[in-house]
């Protein structure tokens, strides 16, 4: 008999940084056109791996926009395989689901809840009647309150309005140029909505204790940010879990996941809601964006 692994509350699976969005404030910097997206299969062996270690409470996959992700599907049929008893959500804007050929009978046979996020009120009419063609004439609400509106069964679809957002890691600084905070790495650890919740990060195969932190490099490397070569160096010092880590010592990496990070400095140390404009890129955009990545 298997003795019982580990439990954390959330993970999320962090597909793609292409989005069809621009939405201000995004946490993974999506609104400047950020490149790149892994396909399962070159991660499949490693998460077959962290399978045999760890569970989690509940799966999220996301981006950017994860529809955009053309082996979005082979994500939901492997996370699904290797934890069969998490709950999971594909967490998407809703722009783009019926747009997927095979999206409706993967989420309905891997059991994954449709999460759609509605940033601003002007869409909301034409997402929802996207979702009502994606699971067809004989589905209808099931409930409906001021924030949410839910269709149950398989798939469920949950829809949820979020106009607000908080500040991002990525700022303007006095010049202009793309910059980020200089903040109290513990004050900004302690208010973090991440940490709060109990979410982590898997991409490419590593546990990241923070989602931002881990997207920092590549953003680095693709807008090139104003900041000191000191600051570039801690940026990129910054190590993930592998499954190999984890395997020979489950208790430390459990108990650093959870300290503070001196990349949290990184981070703002008080936070700011938002009221936020999601502007869609232009579809033909976003296609020259995946071939590029």
């Amino acid at each position: 008999m298997n003795e019982p692994v580990p439990q954390l509350p959330v993970v999320e699976f962090y597909i793609t940084n292409v989005c069809n969005l621009a939405c201000e404030n995004c946490n993974r910097f999506n609104n400047y056109r950020f490149r790149g997206w892994q396909a399962w299969q070159d991660h499949a062996e490693e998460y077959e791996r962290w399978s045999r270690l760890i569970d989690f409470k509940q799966i999220s996959i996301l981006g950017g926009e994860p529809l955009l992700n053309p082996t979005v599907l082979d994500w939901c049929d492997g996370i699904r395989r290797l934890w069969p008893k998490s709950t999971i959500q594909l967490v998407s804007n809703g722009y783009h689901i019926n747009r997927v050929a095979g999206l409706y009978n993967a989420l309905s046979r891997n059991r994954i809840l449709l999460y759609v996020s509605i940033h601003n009120a002007e869409s909301q009419p034409w997402i929802q009647d996207q979702i009502q063609q994606f699971l067809g004439p004989l589905r209808s609400i099931t409930s409906e309150s001021s924030e949410v509106t839910l269709w149950k069964g398989l798939p469920t679809v949950w829809l949820q309005k979020e106009y607000d957002f908080v500040t991002s890691s990525v700022r303007r600084n006095h010049q202009g140029n793309l910059s980020l905070h200089d903040s109290d790495p513990v004050k900004a650890h302690d208010i973090c909505t991440f940490v709060r919740s109990g979410t982590y990060h898997f991409i490419r195969g590593k546990l990241y204790k923070c989602g931002p932190v881990a997207l920092m490099p590549e953003f680095d490397s693709q807008y090139n940010l104003d900041i000191s070569e000191q600051d570039r160096a801690l940026l990129n010092s910054y190590k993930p879990f592998t499954a190999q880590d984890f395997a020979d010592n489950s208790e430390q990496v459990l108990h650093d996941i959870q300290q503070p990070l001196a990349q949290c400095r990184f981070c703002p140390d008080s936070i700011h809601q938002q009221r936020i404009a999601a502007q869609p890129k232009a579809l033909s955009k976003t296609i020259n964006i995946i071939k590029r990545s």
